[in-house]
């Protein structure tokens, strides 16, 4: 039986090939959301994307960090936590800031226009699908960094017209019940970003085909 034309390096190389792959699984996550919000309703959407995010996290969480080079012994976990979103991130095509304030007190943001939903789309999900989504896994952070003193609080979301999303990981000095290791305290003003004090890989551990895959 005949397998097909292969893809030749020269017309499909591996950077567009990534690209391509990438784009064709980013429309099926998102349209399996949207589905689920248009036939089951809100609480429906914000399990699939719950479940599907805390089931990724168990089985790769730890491992990026390795991967990524982070090191919860020689950092402080709020550090740990915002270098591991800011890099894996911006790695997927993601658009990102990342504001040291402190050892113990680190901003993300997440710029516009939002992964997955190009434009204006990202105004059909409820601003709740996005909190929830930012508790499933941003809130979880703590348990894997092995800190239930860490916590990550939303500042900002794109869906209550704020300019991108925005929070930052903190660890108190006190230990954190479960239900409080994420919290949604909604700021008018927040630091601003240094381009030149962003997290960056090694090229040399990540050349540009790695970072491809």
């Amino acid at each position: 039986m005949s397998q097909g034309p292969r893809l030749s390096e020269e017309k499909w190389p591996l950077g567009r090939r990534c690209r391509v792959a990438a784009a064709h699984w980013k429309r099926l996550y998102c349209s399996g959301q949207l589905t689920a919000f248009k036939y089951k309703g809100e609480q429906s959407m914000i399990l699939l994307k719950s479940s599907i995010l805390q089931r990724e996290q168990d089985s790769h969480f730890l491992d990026g960090l390795k991967k990524l080079g982070s090191d919860n012994a020689k950092e402080p976990p709020a550090v740990v936590a915002a270098k591991y979103h800011h890099l894996s991130n911006e790695m997927g095509g993601l658009d990102m800031e990342y504001v040291e304030e402190s050892p113990k007190k680190v901003w993300i943001r997440y710029l516009a226009p939002a992964w997955g939903y190009d434009g204006c789309a990202l105004f059909v999900v409820p601003a709740s699908v996005q909190r929830a989504t930012f508790a499933a896994w941003h809130g979880r952070n703590a348990v894997f960094l092995n800190c239930p003193r860490l916590r990550f609080v939303l500042t900002k979301t794109l869906q209550d017209g704020e300019p991108y999303a925005e929070g930052y990981f903190e660890e108190c000095d006190w230990e954190l019940r479960p239900e409080e290791r994420f919290q949604y305290q909604p700021v008018a003003t927040s630091p601003d970003c240094d381009p030149a004090r962003q997290p960056t890989l090694d090229p040399a551990v990540w050349p540009q085909a790695r970072r491809d895959k």
